[in-house]
């Protein structure tokens, strides 16, 4: 289950674009919603996974890693895009 995921996030009934990061062995889940300004602190949200986009990967550097991300983030906004 860990990666890079396509997914959307639902928000008070409205459904956010997202870019999920899983990680299994450390426990954590971390959405980054495309669409979306706002406060959601202390919210309940639900995620559906849809598409996994790529393997989690170990980075060197803070340079790296950013290109990575907004990889991951053109590649959920182009799978979203050709779902239409």
């Amino acid at each position: 289950m860990s990666g890079i995921y396509a997914a959307h996030v639902l928000i008070d009934g409205k459904e956010y674009p997202a870019a999920i990061y899983a990680d299994q062995k450390r426990n954590v889940l971390e959405a980054y919603l495309l669409d979306f300004s706002g406060d959601m602190y202390g919210q309940t949200i639900t995620i559906r996974l849809y598409d996994k986009v790529r393997e989690n990967e170990m980075f060197l550097d803070d340079t790296t890693l950013k290109a990575a991300i907004a990889e991951d983030v053109r590649a959920v906004q182009k799978y979203f895009k050709d779902k239409k």
